[in-house]
């Protein structure tokens, strides 16, 4: 009786710190359809080292500010690595709008960390005028976004030059825009490995 209190015990508390781990559902922020699909990378696990947030703007003119990563490795230990990056986050999102200042301040904040592994990340602020949504993308190490417009091309943006450190790999900025139907994909390199996997869709 006594191993299965102690079990149970465990199993809840793995289920409490799985839940703050997993993924947020997302919705439709300020005119803007935001989607979501995460999958790990093996049937057993529920989390991993992917992860992805959208944080709304604190006024109504403002930008969304949605990030996508990628934790080298798989596992527990890649998912608690994930799980301090998204809190570190928090703090530096009044600075949401220069995203060479927010990837300065949480590369400054895992490099003080004892972990050794790195991280490739993708942000991407949306606001909408009118019916076009406008979209300032920066990615550091990460697959580039895609842009699927209305008929069928495909848009892919290029890198320009490298910014090295724990949120490491080249970066690229660039501005653009969506029209209704048209969709600003994020994903990790699971989808490329076709091996599972999810992506981030902004509409």
């Amino acid at each position: 009786m006594s191993a299965a209190r102690l079990y149970a015990e465990q199993a809840h508390i793995t289920e409490v710190l799985m839940r703050d781990l997993l993924p947020p559902p997302l919705e439709r922020v300020r005119g803007i359809d935001f989607s979501g699909r995460y999958r790990a990378s093996a049937s057993s696990d529920r989390i991993g080292g992917d992860f992805y947030d959208v944080h709304p703007a604190g006024h109504e003119d403002g930008e969304t500010f949605a990030v996508l990563g990628d934790v080298c490795g798989k596992g527990l230990e890649a998912a608690v690595l994930t799980g301090k990056i998204r809190n570190t986050l928090q703090a530096p999102l009044p600075f949401a709008d220069d995203h060479a200042r927010m990837l300065s301040l949480l590369n400054s904040a895992l490099l003080s960390s004892h972990h050794t592994r790195f991280a490739t990340m993708a942000f991407a602020s949306a606001s909408r005028v009118g019916d076009i949504v406008r979209l300032r993308v920066t990615s550091a190490g990460h697959p580039p976004p895609l842009i699927v417009r209305r008929d069928g091309r495909v848009e892919e943006t290029t890198t320009r030059h490298a910014d090295r450190g724990a949120a490491r790999g080249d970066r690229i900025d660039r501005q653009g825009r969506t029209a209704p139907g048209e969709t600003c994909l994020l994903y990790s390199d699971g989808i490329t490995e076709a091996h599972g996997g999810w992506g981030l869709h902004v509409q």
